[in-house]
């Protein structure tokens, strides 16, 4: 069976990986920037809550939040490509998973 949700957060990651690479328009650039800080900040307390400390894929969402939040200001950093492929290949992670 299909998980939606999974799917839609694969999505995010897709459009915030395709914001990091190449520039996207300015509002949907926030927006996902906004919705994946929110992802990654949830999935962190939420591992912190059960006893998992090392949760490599929210603190991948959390910082490629925060990166694509400064792009947004005007601040380019030369490694934002490699923070998106790390979330196109997490991203490409959970489709797979959300099939199971």
């Amino acid at each position: 069976m299909v998980n939606l949700l999974l799917i839609l957060f694969s999505i995010l990651d897709f459009i915030v990986v395709i914001s990091l690479i190449w520039i996207l328009p300015e509002n949907i650039m926030l927006w996902a920037s906004i919705l994946i800080i929110i992802k990654g900040t949830y999935s962190i307390i939420t591992s912190f809550n059960n006893g998992f400390y090392t949760d490599f894929m929210g603190i991948i969402d959390f910082i490629s939040g925060v990166l694509l939040l400064i792009i947004i200001f005007g601040v380019l950093f030369e490694f934002s490509w490699i923070v998106g492929i790390i979330l196109g290949i997490k991203g490409f992670y959970t489709i797979i998973s959300s099939f199971n």
